[in-house]
């Protein structure tokens, strides 16, 4: 992947967040390069203390992204350089690699988040699925109205099933160490790195002195601080509203929205990105190990609130391959882990809270006219 070069695209809005004031606190838009082929955001709120180091916190954004690529990415690139989780997945069978800290880090959080995935013995976040998830090839046939391709469905998946055990991934933090115990495995931290990322951004910013910001990384989004005195509005997008309105009607966009100050949100959902055949049969990205095939649970969207993003990230993936009633349970069970779910039921789309957002988060009645229903707080 090519680094383009460190120009600061930033849009200056001005905002009066103190009244009267002579001072004016200003919100900055910054925009980075699509590592991990994500489009990367982070608008800081700047005080005329610190808006002098803005061009310094660019670059050093953008030097935490290109080693998080340098680090995560197994995605081939122009460059042919090879990323330690490349180097893991090429001695798969063969030997263990010495890796980073920060491989270790995300690697251990991966396999505990498949831990809590299990479902009969079965782990549904598996971060070895990418063998499986290499056969739908969804990269080149990602279908959307922009591009209205439709594409084949793989035959050979089952050869591949058997390559997909997290509990063969071996981590040694004495040696440093990561090794996949069956040759033709292959490590996929995709579900969970971005989250990861995040929140190296926002440490790097409170190091920096700023601690109001919105970080914006693959739509792992941190919420930091506040904006204008309190939390910053979150709307919840509305699943396929690109197929009810041509002109994108900003009523029906959302089908949420909740105040966030210092929380993480995170979104996992199977309208984005899904191969769609000859019968108009889609096939979502977020695939059941026990099958090859995706998920299908009837659940549409969950959105994961929490304090650590790259928590977040592996969750959202969590809740929406477990169901909402196991989702809702493992929720219920840890502390400081928030969910909101969309669920289709025959022709109708149900929205669903944990129990800790009954006061937070605000329904769109607007989105009733194509098919939404809220119904509160789930309860078995």
């Amino acid at each position: 992947m090519k680094r383009s070069l460190l120009l600061i695209n930033i849009l200056i809005m001005i905002l009066f967040l103190s009244g009267c004031t002579k001072q004016q606190n200003k919100i900055y838009d910054l925009n980075f390069s699509m590592y991990y082929n994500t489009v990367n955001n982070v608008k800081i709120i700047a005080t005329p203390d610190n808006e002098e180091k803005l061009e310094e916190i660019y670059q050093g954004i953008d030097e935490i992204l290109l080693r998080m690529d340098q680090l995560f990415n197994i995605q081939a690139r122009e460059e042919q350089y090879k990323t330690e989780l490349m180097i893991i997945n090429d001695n798969a069978g063969v030997k263990p690699v010495q890796v980073s800290n920060e491989v270790i880090t995300v690697v251990k959080k991966a396999l505990e988040i498949a831990t809590i995935s299990e479902v009969d013995g079965v782990a549904l976040f598996d971060p070895t699925i990418a063998p499986v998830w290499d056969c739908w090839n969804f990269l080149d046939h990602y279908y959307s109205i922009y591009n209205p391709i439709t594409s084949s469905i793989p035959e050979n998946i089952d050869e591949y099933l058997s390559l997909v055990d997290y509990q063969k991934v071996i981590v040694d933090e004495r040696e440093q160490t990561v090794f996949l115990e069956i040759k033709g495995m292959k490590l996929d931290l995709g579900g969970i790195v971005k989250g990861y990322v995040a929140d190296c951004i926002r440490s790097y910013l409170k190091q920096e002195g700023f601690h109001d910001a919105v970080i914006d990384i693959g739509k792992n989004i941190i919420l930091m601080g506040k904006y204008q005195g309190k939390g910053w509005k979150t709307s919840l997008q509305t699943p396929y509203i690109e197929r009810y309105s041509t002109s994108q009607q900003e009523q029906m966009y959302y089908y949420g929205r909740l105040y966030l100050s210092d929380k993480t949100i995170v979104t996992s959902g199977v309208y984005e990105k899904y191969i769609m055949d000859e019968n108009q049969n889609e096939y979502h990205h977020i695939l059941d190990p026990r099958t090859g095939f995706p998920i299908d649970n009837n659940v549409i969207s969950v959105s994961v609130i929490t304090d650590s993003s790259i928590t977040a990230d592996g969750y959202s993936t969590t809740l929406l391959a477990v169901g909402l009633e196991k989702g809702m349970e493992i929720v219920a069970k840890t502390t400081g882990l928030e969910a909101v779910y969309v669920v289709r039921n025959n022709d109708k789309y149900e929205v669903y809270i944990s129990q800790g957002l009954q006061d937070q988060f605000e329904f769109n009645e607007n989105v009733m006219n194509i098919g939404y229903e809220y119904k509160g707080v789930f309860s078995e």
